[in-house]
């Protein structure tokens, strides 16, 4: 009989980013597949334990890799040969280090259904930038990111954010900057050849601000 699911349950540990869960599968053919984790969401002080999911997969000699948030379970698809999830720790502060929690890895031989959430890939979490100023670095695009949305606050209600764009354009590597005054949450679409992305407070107040990719699968 033809195998068609995987699945491994384990512990991480919070401060613990060198350990790991993983997960393998081969398939006998090229095969659409959905990977999948999920964390079991205990609460310590009102913060929980949040991880990321990598999955890697090979079709034809081609290997391609995403990485995704499981804080609250997730899924992304792919078509394979045989394929490899990784999920680590990324929980930060206030959350305590050495707190053990519980995740759950699947790969199932089906694809990823139409319901379910995005995938997603937080990149910059509750990030204080006062108010007139820009993040000092530019935020890395991971892989597979086609759209990125600003989450942030002020004591006093939504900040007046402004996203800015990098592209490269090849032959003459002509760098691009757009620059966007954008409603907290929503997702804009990626620039093709985007290379990072910089975050500037326009308002009157300090803000927290946290920068996530949607990611294809």
């Amino acid at each position: 009989m033809k195998r068609t699911g995987w699945g491994r349950s384990d512990r991480l540990i919070t401060g613990r980013t060198a350990t790991f869960i993983s997960l393998s599968a081969e398939f006998e053919e090229p095969t659409m597949f959905t990977a999948q984790a999920e964390v079991d969401q205990d609460i310590e002080d009102g913060v929980s334990c949040f991880a990321y999911m990598t999955v890697e997969w090979t079709v034809n000699g081609i290997t391609q890799s995403r990485t995704i948030d499981v804080c609250a379970g997730a899924s992304i698809s792919g078509l394979a040969e045989a394929c490899r999830i990784l999920v680590k720790d990324g929980t930060a502060a206030p959350f305590p280090p050495g707190f053990k929690y519980g995740v759950t890895a699947n790969v199932a031989a089906r694809t990823r259904p139409r319901t379910a959430a995005y995938p997603v890939f937080t990149a910059l979490r509750s990030t204080l930038l006062p108010a007139g100023t820009s993040l000092p670095a530019l935020v890395d695009i991971p892989e597979g990111a086609n759209s990125v949305a600003v989450f942030s606050s002020t004591t006093t209600g939504p900040a007046d954010i402004v996203l800015v764009q990098q592209a490269l354009y090849p032959p003459a590597e002509i760098v691009t900057l757009m620059s966007t005054s954008i409603t907290p949450g929503i997702y804009v679409p990626l620039l093709a050849g985007a290379l990072g992305i910089g975050v500037s407070n326009a308002g009157a107040a300090d803000a927290s601000v946290t920068v996530v990719f949607g990611i294809d699968g």
